[in-house]
């Protein structure tokens, strides 16, 4: 094999707890090659090494890139080596130009070098774009685009440096279906022209459909590596998390509906146009409908995140008079929010800090002083239901995976013990293991008669899970399903009305 990179026992320690251990892997050149493996098992890590982000423990091994040691010592220095990074959060600076975003930092000069060649930089653009087969208005503010076309500015950006070797970290975990289509396109044309792809996705079917070979990591250690061909997705899975995924069957939709917890009628503010809906006791409650139908600001008008104009919001049978998120943390509802890293968590304080937050003051503190060991003590426990890895209370949260900081959030909120729980895309950019342990404990605390308004743009995720689903458009509801006959919930009827 033509390797133009190489893993030759790579290994990587935080506060004492080896995140990956003698990692050896081959990357060949013009290959898509999937990096698979669940939240936490080092697939992050790896790539921040190649990227110049971490540097290997001092006996962790070594890194060749076309059949020469190397050390990255910084981001800048992996680009000078030919080695690009496109993480899940675009970077992008949105009220800059499509062709300023691409030649930042590396602008073309005039004669005298103190102006930006205008002329250049359209043409090195325009070049960058011809050469990946997609046009985009060069002069367009990147705000003004989709994200599809943000992501393409991205991959032209990230190619711009003479780039060998490109990461991609969950490229489409925003994208619509028909988008990574057209994003697949672009790899394949880069593959062609011989960039070798490590390609990060949770979305199992993406793998099959645009690698060639795949190494699975697992607690930081290499599983296996092979061909794509030669797998399936059952084996791949069980590669990923060592065990059987549970079937996790749910019960019949038509729960009983006995004891109303929330009503929220008639809704307005900005984008809702007179939401209305009703949540029992022990239920959850499935929440559809396209991007832009008003669903994240519906959980954000009931947990008082967002302003309404008129409307109701009543809980245990008494109207909310004036909805803040202190008095609804107060009411014991809780809202985990889709975008974890801004709005749920905060990013360099520990998993400790993190967690007992929402509850501190109620559950771990008195006469102003906090009682650390009833903290660490509760948390360890609470840690350990979850299964948040590595089980370290002092790390901070931005070192760990996805799916662990969606866990440090869920245990914030349990630790308020909530009655009604707001999940906005509690699933999204995780990996099937930590879906499956989240899977589980919605149908625990429902079974504990906590209520559950679970948002989520996964069809399958919301046929799944939910007991009733409502579906919204342009602000309002269209229609509720039961799971009743005349009310079956179906793809197609929740299409039909998201479409309304």
């Amino acid at each position: 094999m033509d390797a133009i990179l190489e893993f030759k026992s790579i290994s990587k320690s935080f506060s004492g707890v080896k995140v990956l251990d003698d990692i050896n892997l081959a990357i060949a050149k013009g290959e898509v090659h999937a990096l698979c493996g669940e939240n936490g098992a080092g697939k992050s890590t790896l790539v921040k090494i190649l990227s110049g982000v971490y540097e290997p423990d001092n006996d962790g091994g070594k890194l060749f890139v076309e059949n020469e040691q190397v050390r990255i010592f910084t981001p800048i220095h992996a680009r000078q080596i030919g080695i690009s990074i496109i993480y899940q959060e675009l970077d992008l600076i949105p009220f800059l130009t499509v062709k300023q975003n691409i030649t930042l930092s590396n602008e073309p000069k005039t004669r005298t070098g103190l102006f930006i060649d205008e002329k250049k930089a359209s043409e090195t653009a325009k070049e960058l774009f011809d050469r990946l087969e997609v046009s985009i208005p060069l002069n367009a503010r990147v705000m003004d685009l989709s994200v599809a076309k943000q992501q393409m500015v991205m991959i032209a950006k990230a190619v711009s440096h003479d780039t060998k070797i490109l990461i991609m970290d969950e490229p489409s975990a925003s994208l619509a279906d028909e988008d990574v289509k057209h994003m697949f396109d672009m790899v394949r044309t880069l593959q062609r022209q011989g960039i070798s792809i490590i390609y990060i996705s949770h979305r199992l079917e993406e793998i099959f459909e645009i690698a060639d070979r795949f190494t699975v990591l697992r607690d930081g250690k290499q599983i296996v590596t092979d061909s794509v061909a030669g797998t399936n997705k059952e084996s791949l899975i069980k590669y990923m998390i060592g065990r059987e995924l549970k079937d996790n069957k749910r019960e019949s939709k038509a729960a009983a509906r006995s004891v109303k917890v929330l009503e929220v009628k008639d809704l307005y503010n900005e984008t809702l146009k007179g939401a209305s809906l009703d949540l029992y006791e022990g239920e959850i409650l499935g929440v559809s409908g396209l991007v832009g139908s008003g669903r994240s600001e519906l959980a954000r008008a009931i947990f008082g995140a967002d302003p309404i104009d008129s409307g109701e919001i009543i809980l245990h049978g008494r109207k909310i008079t004036r909805q803040k998120t202190e008095n609804a943390i107060e009411k014991k509802i809780a809202f985990m929010p889709e975008d974890r890293k801004t709005q749920g968590l905060l990013m360099n304080m520990s998993v400790r800090n993190n967690s007992t937050l929402a509850g501190l003051k109620k559950r771990f503190s008195k006469r102003g002083f906090i009682n650390n060991r009833a903290e660490k003590s509760t948390l360890n426990d609470m840690i350990a239901k979850l299964n948040i890895r590595p089980a370290n209370q002092d790390m901070m949260v931005k070192r760990m995976s996805g799916g662990n900081q969606q866990k440090v959030v869920l245990a914030k909120w349990l630790l308020t013990d909530s009655s009604v729980l707001i999940m906005d895309e509690p699933t999204r950019g995780i990996d099937v293991g930590a879906k499956d342990e989240i899977y589980n404990l919605m149908y625990e605390m429902k079974e504990q008669g906590v209520s559950i308004i679970m948002i989520s743009s996964e069809l399958p995720e919301i046929l799944k899970m939910s007991d009733r689903v409502v579906v919204m458009s342009r602000g309002m509801v269209t229609g509720v399903l039961t799971g009743d006959e005349a009310d079956e919930i179906s793809e197609i009827n929740i299409m039909k009305l998201a479409h309304e």
